[in-house]
């Protein structure tokens, strides 16, 4: 069976996503293991005071700028920063997960509360979040499984800004993993006068113009014999009320009639 070139295109986008989330998920992993290592460094530190022992000798830690196997500075308040900026790495890439999903519902509410990560928007901003963050993990001294982690980002945050100059906002209904795009894929479009017609597009139109020009009544305008009342004209009489009257209904009664024609 042959395969179009939208499957193999869709497959490729398909497998780059992955990757990409298995980059965030790695470097989340990471991250946490940095944070393990920098909370025990601390604790050994406060715990032995100035004299920290290191892997070769004994060494005072005033001579160091980091505390030894960690990336914690040697300045005031250098543990606490090196604890939060632990934390918003891993917040940025819980935020980065979500948005490489590209669930509906996530993707109205980055539409709304951060659009670069939308669907308005194309890979170019996620790629350049990831770059930044694995720029960020590999400008310290870390092990070896967060140094791959860390450099796997980068390398898929470069490659999703190559996708986003490539596809631009287009590429997320193309990797979208929705039954409706992926149908796009298998209908034809059709050629009417010279334009080629997208019958999903099509009927998704008609549907709308359907809902905004419906010609149903409404029922606040006839539900009640009261508002059927209040459509009539009063012909010009005096309201002073400004209410609308039924018809032939006049300021001034007409005398009564006697059964003889005669008042």
């Amino acid at each position: 069976m042959f395969l179009g070139p939208k499957f193999w295109r869709f497959f490729f986008l398909t497998a780059i996503r992955t990757l990409s989330l298995v980059g965030l998920i790695l470097a989340f992993a990471a991250t946490i293991f940095t944070t393990v290592e920098d909370g025990r460094a601390i604790h050994s530190f406060t715990g032995e005071g100035d004299n920290f022992s290191t892997s070769s000798n004994s060494t005072s830690t005033s001579e160091l700028d980091y505390l030894p196997n960690s990336t914690v500075p040697q300045q005031p308040a250098g543990a606490f920063w090196a604890i939060v900026n632990h934390g918003l790495v891993m917040f940025q890439l819980i935020v980065l997960f979500i948005a490489e999903i590209g669930l509906e519902w996530t993707t109205k509410k980055f539409n709304i509360y951060f659009p670069v990560l939308g669907d308005g928007f194309g890979l170019g901003p996620l790629g350049i979040f990831q770059a930044l963050l694995g720029a960020t993990i590999l400008s310290h001294h870390v092990n070896t499984f967060t140094l791959v982690a860390s450099w796997f980002l980068t390398v898929m945050g470069f490659i999703n800004m190559l996708l986003g100059l490539i596809f631009r906002e287009k590429i997320h209904e193309k990797r979208s993993w929705s039954l409706r795009d992926r149908a796009r894929d298998v209908v034809p479009s059709v050629n009417i006068a010279g334009v080629r017609v997208d019958p999903l597009d099509a009927a998704e139109r008609a549907a709308q113009v359907f809902k905004e020009k419906s010609w149903a009544p409404r029922h606040d305008e006839h539900d009640s014999t009261e508002g059927a009342k209040a459509e009539l004209p009063t012909l010009g009489w005096a309201n002073p009320a400004n209410k609308p009257r039924p018809f032939l209904q006049r300021s001034v009664q007409s005398p009564p009639l006697s059964f003889n024609g005669r008042p």
